[in-house]
């Protein structure tokens, strides 16, 4: 766990492609963690997560030039990657336990 979050915090953006849908959220909520900007591919729980130039770009299955032009893109788009990363931080806190805790303990307080 720690060459993840060694690695996680060194690069520039994250890029998770896949070919078929799985469970992805592990993954994903590392790079969240890490508040990195993420390039996913537009399928399962990547899709349902990443809305495109807020959280991430999403790259078309297999398509190796699509994956290429997005990573083109975030490199080179001003301000793109680093609203990413802005949204992406907010993700972070949001679903942190503390958060998460919080928020489940004022449901029980309103159920009186």
């Amino acid at each position: 766990m720690n060459d993840l979050r060694f690695l996680l915090s060194a690069c520039e953006f994250v890029v998770l492609p896949a070919i078929y849908s799985i469970a992805s959220s592990g993954p994903l909520a590392q790079v969240f963690a890490h508040e990195k900007a993420v390039i996913v591919s537009d399928l399962g729980v990547y899709s349902e997560e990443i809305k495109p130039g807020e959280y991430g770009l999403l790259a078309k299955v297999a398509d190796v030039g699509d994956l290429e032009k997005n990573m083109i893109r975030l490199l080179e788009e001003p301000g793109l990657k680093d609203r990413i990363v802005k949204n992406v931080a907010m993700i972070h806190i949001e679903r942190k336990w503390g958060t998460i805790a919080g928020k489940t303990l004022s449901v029980y307080k309103d159920l009186k």
